[in-house]
């Protein structure tokens, strides 16, 4: 998610809150990002292995300026990134308790975010920090993120193209381009030709 906050520092702020039906470990949450009452940023987890857990940022952020944080959990690592770069990580391994709870972006009970929030997106899989890092410098250009980097693809997956139209109030229809598949075939190479084949060479260049 992209911020900007306006009062860091001040209490806890939910950026993003998963609800549990019932608390695994201290606290009663799926998956959470949010700022604490110090002004850093914070990524939790409750995983079956160890419960609630989380990785904090290792600065405070900074009033009225924008930051994009991401989280990201992929089996054996937790992780926090801050501006596409990793803040902050550590080993864990397990399930992510997961139920049938709301979703809250912005805050939850008395823990409201103070400032803007932009672009969430929860993903099905773990982000590369490639990927992160691509998504961030998207950001900044004004870019759409919605690119993919070659190393999360994979040998055998379908990819395509997808454009929707938005004339600024509305989406139109979605037009899906031809489903190309990665094929793990080497490429073949046939003898190089060069032209011209015989070298022309001087040595009276004036």
């Amino acid at each position: 998610a992209w911020i900007k906050p306006k009062s860091t520092g001040l209490d806890w702020e939910i950026i993003l809150f998963k609800g549990a039906d019932k608390n695994v470990g201290s606290d009663q949450y799926s998956y959470i990002l949010r700022l604490i009452s110090t002004g850093l940023p914070q990524f939790g987890l409750n995983i079956s292995e160890y419960g609630s857990d989380t990785v904090s940022g290792d600065s405070s952020l900074i009033n009225n300026t924008w930051y994009y944080l991401v989280g990201t959990y992929n089996g054996t690592t937790m992780s926090l990134y801050v501006n596409g770069q990793i803040n902050n990580s550590k080993s864990r391994s397990g399930d992510i308790t997961i139920d049938s709870q709301d979703l809250y972006i912005g805050g939850f009970s008395d823990d409201e975010f103070n400032g803007t929030i932009d672009e969430v997106k929860i993903y099905n899989r773990s982000l590369s920090p490639e990927q992160i890092w691509a998504n961030y410098n998207a950001g900044l250009a004004g870019l759409n993120s919605n690119i993919l980097v070659n190393n999360e693809t994979a040998f055998g997956n379908d990819y395509l193209c997808s454009v929707t139209p938005n004339d600024g109030y509305q989406d139109g229809t979605t037009k899906n381009s031809t489903a190309k598949s990665l094929t793990n075939i080497v490429p073949a190479v046939t003898a190089p030709a060069f032209t011209p084949t015989t070298v022309v060479t001087t040595d009276n260049i004036n």
